[in-house]
């Protein structure tokens, strides 16, 4: 929505759009695109094992896990700079960001002023406004608010959401759920950056956008883990 990305950050994604307030979450969005898509995998990188995810996550934890690499419940900001740095971002940007990350969702979601540790459990805490509704408030994913995105956005029935599309969606989310609407804009730019696989028409000119598939793998919380696979 990690765009999260950086929700998870990446990212509908509260850790992303937490980061993508932050006047630096252009240069840093683009560093990540360019090292997803061409950057070898750092050789000192440990890997991390994807944590199995537990049967009574909700969507939304499933959605964060990826950057919780011992499987613990508290997301620590070594953690998450790993695991930037597995999505292809360089270290000195990774540690940044997560940084910027931790301050924003840290006491938000452990309820500690001052904590770095984000919690996976009370991710939900972290949610904003004018977000797509994908999630609720304990963080389940909502079937029927995933299909009113195309229903009502999909303006050329194509399948996918461009970025006209996706700001359209974002303005309508922001009337019925006030706030974080700058927030919820930057996240899916940066999402389309990040993990476009469609294109449509827009004018003549061919124009990234998001696949429903890619979307789906968004918000159930696998595609950070197969962007990872495949950087």
């Amino acid at each position: 929505m990690v765009i999260p990305f950086l929700g998870a950050l990446l990212l509908s994604g509260s850790v992303s759009a937490q980061m993508l307030t932050l006047e630096s979450a252009q240069p840093v969005a683009q560093g990540l695109v360019t090292g997803h898509r061409g950057m070898s995998r750092p050789s000192d990188i440990v890997a991390l094992a994807a944590p199995a995810p537990a049967a009574e996550l909700t969507a939304l934890q499933k959605h964060v896990s990826f950057f919780d690499g011992d499987g613990d419940g508290l997301i620590s900001r070594f953690e998450t700079t790993l695991s930037l740095r597995r999505l292809g971002m360089s270290n000195v940007k990774a540690t940044a960001a997560a940084l910027v990350i931790h301050l924003a969702l840290g006491p938000a979601t452990t309820g500690r002023w001052g904590s770095l540790d984000v919690s996976v459990k009370d991710i939900k805490l972290g949610k904003h406004g004018s977000d797509t509704g994908a999630f609720d408030a304990q963080g389940r994913f909502v079937p029927e608010a995933f299909e009113r995105m195309f229903a009502d956005f999909d303006a050329n029935r194509s399948g996918s959401l461009c970025e006209a599309e996706l700001t359209a969606m974002t303005a309508a989310n922001s009337k019925l759920r006030p706030g974080g609407e700058s927030a919820s804009k930057a996240e899916f730019q940066l999402l389309l950056l990040l993990a476009a696989d469609a294109s449509e028409d827009a004018g003549g000119k061919p124009v990234p956008a998001l696949s429903r598939t890619r979307l789906q793998e968004f918000y159930d919380g696998s595609l950070f883990f197969k962007l990872a696979k495949s950087a």
